[in-house]
């Protein structure tokens, strides 16, 4: 693979319509603590080609988890785009990786493309613990029920279940 890299180069450089990518996104893997409903982080897109992009998101495995404020965006040559990325899992707990997307759309068929494109490792972690709240009126409820219960069998009155 190695000795074939070179020649891949030059068969690049040899068509007129040809052209080689140039991305970079910061930063490189992103960490998602979900305890509610979702967490949001942000990603930076640089273009460094020398004319302006059309770039595209997606994720691998857990795609219907991510939302991108921006699926299809365009960024001028030697500038950046900032995207917020929103993770909503539909789970209850657990670790879960991903890997996000971000790759140039197509140019045209008679043009020949090297196209690359950035990868993002994404960690989720879900924790969604009961909310206290609840605990606490169950707990109260299991109270108020057992000394209903004890002052009924106190008074001599029958309990029936």
């Amino acid at each position: 693979m190695k000795k074939a890299l070179p020649y891949l180069m030059l068969l690049a450089l040899a068509f007129p319509g040809s052209f080689a990518e140039s991305i970079s996104v910061s930063p490189d893997n992103l960490f998602f603590y979900v305890s509610g409903k979702s967490d949001s982080k942000q990603l930076i897109v640089y273009n460094g080609n020398s004319e302006s992009r059309v770039f595209r998101m997606d994720a691998d495995e857990l795609n219907e988890w991510f939302h991108f404020d921006k699926n299809e965006f365009s960024v001028m040559p030697g500038s950046f785009e900032k995207v917020i990325i929103t993770v909503s899992p539909d789970v209850e707990s657990g670790v879960y990786y991903s890997d996000i997307r971000v790759y140039p759309e197509g140019k045209g068929k008679d043009e020949l493309s090297i196209s690359l494109h950035a990868v993002v490792k994404a960690k989720v972690v879900v924790d969604r613990k009961p909310d206290a709240r609840t605990g606490f009126i169950v707990s109260s409820s299991i109270v108020a029920a057992g000394l209903l219960m004890y002052n009924l069998l106190r008074l001599g009155q029958p309990v029936k279940l």
